[in-house]
């Protein structure tokens, strides 16, 4: 763990200046650019993986630091593909001419407007890392053999997952472009259909993953009974898909109208204050299978789908950040 952490630490600043760069082409119309570079980052990471872990093509075999130099080189691979073509397309991203020259010259204004908007963001991503990870600490008192199947479970799913992710970021670049525009009932309308899209998309994503969820466990070489488990955490995961679709278009829904407070207690107090303590009274105070306790954790996320729902059919989150009136 020490020796992936290390190595991985190289790939941050990449995969922020990734961030910056893709979210703001998409916030300009342009996702079919940081989807491509996501597509490849995939692709080289899978490759490298496959090479520096096991030694293959005569490169070394390097174990978990091979898998932390895959990402790593991922994340370069990325940068680079979202970096050439926004520099060399400057006339029609005019934001890049000069951006790194007039870096330190940003209005101190802008930047106190930018730090209250985003700390409380900062502060639910900092939080919501520690609640989920502490909620994994919990399962893991159940065995090694079920951190190794969370491990291909989370692997996997992530790969399925990224369907959920890229709908919900689209729900907040059309939603914030309608609201900016002052056209509350257009972002209210395209929201809500963003939320049906993403969700009804993940039965069918939801059951490519049940249909593979046999075969994924078998890339690892790992004991059978860690494979059964892993298959049967990822039915549970593939079954609990649209809701995790439903839970995170709405959650990006509402932070586009800029309602910081209420992403913050949607998101990490919710992990923190309901999924904690249900993970660790089921894992540790309870003789349930991990299955059941990963599948009644994972329902939990039920409660934050009703909340999202009542919040955006009463248009609560409808805000105009430009204008900052409520619509």
């Amino acid at each position: 763990g020490k020796e992936y952490l290390f190595v991985i630490l190289f790939g941050l600043l990449p995969f922020a200046l990734t961030q910056v760069y893709s979210g703001t082409l998409r916030e300009g119309g342009e996702s079919a650019v940081p989807m491509m570079a996501g597509v490849s980052a995939i692709a080289v990471n899978i490759a490298l993986n496959l090479i520096l872990i096991f030694g293959y093509l005569g490169a070394p075999a390097l174990g978990v630091r091979g898998a932390a130099v895959a990402t790593v080189a991922s994340r370069f691979v990325e940068l680079l593909i979202v970096l050439i073509y926004t520099h060399a397309n400057a006339k029609r991203w005019g934001f890049i001419t000069h951006a790194y020259r007039r870096l330190f010259s940003v209005p101190g204004r802008l930047v106190g407007q930018l730090a209250i908007r985003s700390f409380p963001l900062i502060v639910n991503e900092l939080l919501w890392s520690v609640g989920t990870t502490a909620v994994v600490r919990n399962y893991s008192t159940r065995g090694l053999s079920v951190v190794a199947a969370l491990t291909i479970t989370t692997t996997a799913a992530n790969v399925f997952n990224s369907v959920n992710f890229g709908i919900g970021a689209s729900v907040s670049i059309v939603a914030g472009h309608s609201l900016g525009a002052n056209r509350p009932d257009d972002a209210q309308r395209d929201a809500c259909r963003m939320i049906a899209l993403a969700t009804f998309s993940c039965f069918f994503v939801g059951g490519a993953l049940a249909a593979l969820s046999p075969f994924f466990p078998l890339i690892y070489n790992t004991e059978e009974g860690v494979r059964r488990l892993a298959t049967s955490l990822l039915l549970v995961a593939s079954c609990c898909m649209p809701i995790g679709a439903f839970m995170q278009a709405s959650y990006f829904t509402i932070r586009s109208g800029g309602k910081t407070l209420v992403t913050f207690l949607f998101d990490s107090v919710f992990v923190l204050a309901v999924s904690f303590p249900a993970s660790y009274l089921l894992a540790q105070r309870t003789a349930l299978p991990i299955v059941w306790v990963y599948l009644i954790v994972t329902l939990l996320d039920l409660i934050k789908c009703a909340v999202g729902f009542v919040l955006i059919r009463k248009r609560v989150w409808l805000r105009n950040l430009v204008s900052d009136q409520t619509a």
